[in-house]
């Protein structure tokens, strides 16, 4: 999609939003589904793709993690926010790549330690960004966009989650928890 077509649908997008901000709230949705060993199979609007775990936990490292996918995720969107804002602001960036790295205690992970998380202790990103336009604006840029992605807001803010569970017994009923 060219810059200027681009440019064109974002601006749509957002003056329909400002017109009719009743529009701007969505649901998503996700299933996962056991598969073998550790493996699942994550279905996410018409697109299925598959988790794993490394082999030596138990996994058959057919797939990336939970953890390097939600890793990815929060690169992915830091890079979409970033692209994103340029359009918004008239400026044409022509790549934008982020380096994650994440660090975990598989203490927390396996229950060992209760007082260490089981998830990430802390992430780092790094980004690079080719575009012709000042420094100054794309620094601009970049301060909103740890502000504006929704991925970094996820993680960074606790939110509410409310969990049910069904179990289906050796008799066929099915027992809610």
């Amino acid at each position: 999609m060219s810059y200027a077509t681009l440019k064109q649908t974002l601006d749509q997008v957002i003056n329909h939003f400002e017109r009719k901000p009743e529009k701007a709230l969505f649901t998503y949705e996700a299933r996962t589904e056991y598969g073998d060993g550790l493996s699942v199979i994550a279905k996410a609007q018409q697109f299925a793709f598959k988790i794993d775990e490394p082999r030596n936990i138990g996994g058959k490292d057919q797939a990336p993690k939970p953890t390097e996918y939600a890793l990815a995720a929060l690169g992915a969107c830091h890079s979409i926010v970033y692209k994103a804002l340029a359009l918004k602001e008239g400026i044409e960036v022509d790549e934008v790549k982020v380096d994650l790295k994440a660090v975990s205690d598989s203490l927390g992970f396996f229950g060992i330690d209760p007082d260490v998380r089981p998830g990430f202790q802390k992430i780092e990103l790094e980004t690079e960004v080719t575009s012709g336009a000042p420094v100054e604006k794309l620094e601009e840029i970049f301060q909103q966009v740890e502000k504006l992605c929704p991925v970094n807001d996820i993680i960074a803010n606790p939110v509410p989650i409310t969990q049910k569970v069904a179990v289906q017994n050796s008799k066929g009923e099915i027992i809610r928890i």
